[in-house]
């Protein structure tokens, strides 16, 4: 009927404006308009034609909470939404990365091999590479959290290693796995600050 039209073409665009506020970056507007689309029509989103929009604006809430770092209300919604397969690999990365920020390594070592396997987005795959570096050294594998901080290394910008403690991280595992030498040179690199990668 008329009213159900219009309750879904409303549903629609709250969809659309939410997706195009997450392409601009603004996480926190995004959320609030899937929250307003969620809270007004609630027994709406329940019917079987709208089952699709209600998973999805679920795993799109899950990115957002993520980027506002409420992780923790993130989980769930990963868990159970519903993903394009080109955002597989970045769902997994980050439901890796909330597993990581919980203290759960296992799980979040897991989702990140698992968002490896499937692909990432470049700008995401030196990101997945350090959380998994860190959920490997915390779970006391050395050389594979050595190994993927040098992957990290090697495919982050200067930017985004300057915002890690990526230098201190391989001057620890070279120390674990003793390799004396390349922890020195390591110790150098975060001692006296260099945006230059691994070569």
């Amino acid at each position: 009927d008329h009213l159900d039209e219009v309750v879904g073409l409303s549903v629609m665009a709250l969809d659309a404006e939410a997706e195009v506020l997450a392409q601009e970056g603004d996480a926190s507007a995004a959320l609030q308009i899937i929250q307003t689309m969620e809270a007004r029509y609630p027994k709406y989103l329940l019917h079987p034609e709208f089952d699709e929009v209600r998973r999805r604006s679920r795993g799109r809430r899950a990115f957002f909470l993520t980027a506002l770092d409420r992780w923790k209300e993130a989980i769930p919604l990963f868990e159970h939404a519903l993903f394009a397969d080109e955002q597989l690999g970045e769902a997994a990365h980050y439901l890796g990365y909330c597993y990581y920020r919980g203290g759960d390594y296992v799980k979040a070592r897991g989702k990140l091999v698992e968002a490896l396997s499937i692909g990432v987005p470049v700008k995401t795959l030196p990101r997945t590479h350090y959380t998994l570096a860190l959920a490997e050294y915390h779970l006391g594998n050395m050389k594979a959290a050595k190994e993927h901080l040098e992957l990290c290394a090697k495919t982050g910008t200067p930017e985004y290693l300057a915002k890690t403690q990526i230098w201190q991280g391989l001057e620890a595992t070279s120390r674990a796995l003793g390799l004396p030498a390349e922890a020195d040179e390591y110790h150098k690199r975060w001692a006296t600050p260099s945006s230059g990668k691994i070569n």
